[in-house]
This record gives structure tokens, C-alpha cells and sequence, in this order.
């Protein structure tokens, strides 16, 4: 017995602890977690890193570029024969101060240089510019890409909403429906009515129970998707659910949609583009400019006179690209092509951008609308089962208008959670893309 004993205090605990561990989070909370552990943001964010070290690398160009080499041969014989050494050596006795000559086999060359660039037509200079330029790009589309995962955590958060009211609607309906059978059960069995009711009612049980199935299933799915977004275990993750709080005319929210689509990344992230494409020009217009550097170098080598024989240079060196010309006056013109190009996009763009926002302005009123006229429905839906239900049980209608009546009032319980939910989701969209 204590071992039985032992065995069901373990499972309690278990059961306890699993429940316990679930944690329930409000909408805030999600999206917090979305931006804190959202393996694709943090991708993203590292582009901005990237950006940051070609930033970096770019500025390095201003600096000097360094150079060392060294080389060495080993000869099977030396290079100019031993015996031509030996005579060389006993003909120059006869000079004073000229040094010996030696057969070598083995010889060397080292040296380091450095060359300074002074002039290269802006190439370092826009180089860096454009590369800051990439930082802000990247900044840009990580900002779009934070606002789309926050736009799907609203949407999935309030789509689970919508299913959790839509379970209520579902648990009144099944109360409903069984209540239903319990009269009609009564009368069928005192002879009443006949067991074709009863078997109606039997219908709307199961097609109850059906709706209540594939209900749980896309809550299931739905928390898989939200947990995957906010990088937490789906089976430990709850939303905290709040009643439907009533809701205002949106008037107020409007904004000057023109101003808005100044302030949106996407009409900056052009912006920038265009940016680009004139810098990308100014670099191959340098291209074409003489190029204008300043070095030095030291050498040192090995020879038939002597181990070792430093030297020293400085040098200018001075490029002119001049069969570069006529190739790259095509290259020019591509550019600029490429910048109106650019232009034309972001004007395109912007007007797009405006409909958009048109859009959405439109759809916030339109669930608004769908919210009030929702709210109506229910209650004349609601009027509408308690007369059938009268008129039923007086002998004034036959069940089927009953069942089609509770029907009704499920639709519209449903009709207006769904509207709830796409305002909530509607107005939180438009604020976002207007940049609020």
C-alpha cells in the first residue's frame, strides 16, 4: 500500500508541476519575447554588424598600403663556375679594393614597401560613404522587420482570441442544445411529440461537438505559430484573456497620409537607394581620374660580391586610365540611368504607399462598422430564440425553427468576435504602418 501510496503522491506532483509551469502571457509580453528571442530577428540584427565591419574595412583605405616579399634560389652549381671565380679573383689582385668575387649556390632577396594614396579621383572618399550609407540601410530593414513579426504576434494574439470567445459561443450552444434534448426527451417519453425531435436535436449535439473539435485544433496550431515567433515552448504557452472592452469610433486615429508615408522605412529605405546609386557613380567617374600615389621601400639582397647589399627608394607612382575612357563614359551613363531608375521607383512607390495606408484607414472604419452592426445582431438574435423557444413549447412552431434560431445566435456570437478581433488587429495595423 505505501508503495501505491508513494506512486500516486509522484504523479500528483508531476500533474501539479506541469500545470504550474505554464506560464500565461499578455500582449505586450509576447511581443517582447518576439523581439528578445526570434531567431530570424537576430539574424537580421547581425546584418547590421556586417554593415558596421564593411564600414570598418572601408576606412582602412585611407591608410598606406604595406607590402613585404622574399625569394630565394639554390643552384646546383655556382653562378659563374668555381674556376671562373678563382680567375676573376687572381686577375683583380691586381686592383686594390675591388672586393673578392664568390662562386654562389645559394643567394636571397628581401624588401618591404609602402605606398601612400594621395589622389584616386574620390574613390576612398565615397567608398566610405557608401559603406556608412549600408549601416543605415540595414538599420532601416531590421526596423521593417521587427514591425512585420510584430504585425504577425497581433494578428496570431488576437486570432487566438477570437477562437477563445468562440469556445464560450460554443459551451452556451452545447448548454442550449442539452437542455433542449432534456424537454424534448420529456416529451417524446409522455408522447407529445415524436422521436424525429429528438433525433434533431441529436444533430445540432454533434455538429456542435464537431465545430468544438476543429475549434481546439486551430487554437493548438495557433499557439505553435505564436510560440514559435516568441522562441518559447508551445506547450507551456497561454495568452491572458480579458472580456471584449468596448470599443470607440477611430475618427481620431486619422492621420495626413502624405506626411505618414515620409516617416514609413520604405520610403527612407529608397531614399537611400537613390543615395547609393549617385555614390556608385561618383566612384567610377573616379575610376576615370588619374590615380596619384606616394611610397618608399626597403630591399636587400645577396651577390657574387657581397652577403648583403641594402637599398633603399621612394617613389611616385602616377596611373592615368586613359583606354578606360571611352568604356567608361557607357558606365556613366548606366548610372545615371540607374539613378532615375531609382527616382521612379521611390515616386511609384510612394503613391502605392499612400493607397495603402487608404487602405487601412478604410478597413479600420469598415470592422468598426462590422463591430456595431455585430452587436445588434446578437441581440436580436438573442430575442429571437427566447420567442421560438416560447412558441415551441406552447405548440406554436415546430423544433426545426428553434434549432435554426440557436443557429442564428451562434453565427452571431461568432459574426461579432470575428469583427472584435479584425478591428483590434485593423487598428493596430493602421497605427503601426503611419508610424505610430
Amino acid at each position: 500500500m505505501k508503495f501505491v501510496h508513494y506512486i500516486f503522491l509522484a504523479l500528483m506532483f508531476l500533474v501539479t508541476s506541469g500545470t504550474s509551469a505554464q506560464t500565461t502571457y499578455t500582449l505586450e509580453q509576447c511581443k517582447e519575447l518576439t523581439l528578445k528571442n526570434n531567431n530570424a530577428l537576430k539574424a537580421d540584427r547581425l546584418s547590421i554588424e556586417e554593415a558596421s565591419l564593411t564600414k570598418k574595412e572601408a576606412f582602412t583605405s585611407y591608410f598606406p598600403k604595406v607590402s613585404a616579399f622574399g625569394s630565394g634560389y639554390h643552384l646546383k652549381e655556382g653562378m659563374i663556375g668555381k674556376e671562373s671565380a678563382e680567375m676573376i679573383n687572381m686577375l683583380g689582385s691586381d686592383f686594390p679594393g675591388m672586393a673578392p668575387i664568390r662562386d654562389r649556390k645559394n643567394g636571397y632577396m628581401l624588401g618591404i614597401s609602402l605606398e601612400q594614396p594621395v589622389f584616386t579621383g574620390g574613390q576612398i572618399y565615397y567608398g566610405n560613404k557608401l559603406a556608412e550609407l549600408g549601416v543605415d540601410v540595414n538599420k532601416y530593414q531590421v526596423q521593417e522587420a521587427e514591425k512585420s513579426m510584430l504585425v504577425s504576434v497581433e494578428q496570431y494574439y488576437w486570432t487566438l482570441i477570437a477562437l477563445y470567445e468562440k469556445r464560450k459561443t460554443i459551451d452556451i450552444m452545447e448548454n442550449l442544445a442539452d437542455n433542449l434534448f432534456s424537454d424534448v426527451k420529456v416529451a417524446v417519453d409522455a408522447g407529445v411529440t415524436n422521436r424525429n425531435d429528438l433525433l434533431q436535436v441529436q444533430l445540432k449535439q454533434n455538429e456542435i461537438k464537431t465545430s468544438s473539435l476543429e475549434l481546439e485544433n486551430g487554437i493548438s496550431l495557433l499557439k505553435i505559430q505564436l510560440a514559435q515567433l516568441m522562441n518559447v515552448d508551445a506547450g507551456q504557452l497561454e495568452i491572458e484573456t480579458k472580456d471584449q472592452e468596448d470599443i470607440s469610433n477611430p475618427s481620431n486615429l486619422m492621420v495626413n497620409h502624405n506626411d505618414a508615408v515620409l516617416n514609413t522605412n520604405t520610403h527612407k529605405l529608397l531614399s537611400k537607394n537613390i543615395e547609393a546609386k549617385q555614390l556608385e557613380k561618383k566612384i567610377e567617374r573616379g575610376k576615370l581620374l588619374p590615380y596619384i600615389g606616394v611610397g618608399a621601400g626597403y630591399y636587400q639582397y645577396n651577390d657574387i660580391f657581397k652577403n648583403r647589399n641594402p637599398s633603399t627608394m621612394v617613389h611616385v607612382t602616377i596611373s592615368v586610365p586613359i583606354s578606360d575612357w571611352w568604356g567608361g563614359s557607357y558606365n556613366l551613363r548606366k548610372k545615371q540611368t540607374q539613378i532615375q531608375m531609382a527616382e521612379y521607383e521611390k515616386k511609384d512607390t510612394d503613391q502605392k504607399l499612400f493607397v495603402m495606408f487608404q487602405n487601412y484607414w478604410n478597413k479600420l472604419n469598415e470592422t468598426y462598422s462590422k463591430v456595431l452592426l455585430a452587436k445588434q445582431a446578437i441581440e436580436t438574435a438573442e430575442e429571437n430564440v427566447r420567442i421560438n423557444k416560447d412558441r415551441y413549447q406552447n405548440g406554436l412552431s415546430i423544433l426545426s425553427d428553434l434549432i435554426d434560431a440557436q443557429s442564428l445566435l451562434q453565427q452571431s456570437r461568432d459574426q461579432y468576435t470575428e469583427a472584435f478581433t479584425g478591428f483590434m488587429i485593423a487598428r493596430y495595423i493602421y497605427l503601426r504602418e503611419t508610424g505610430r
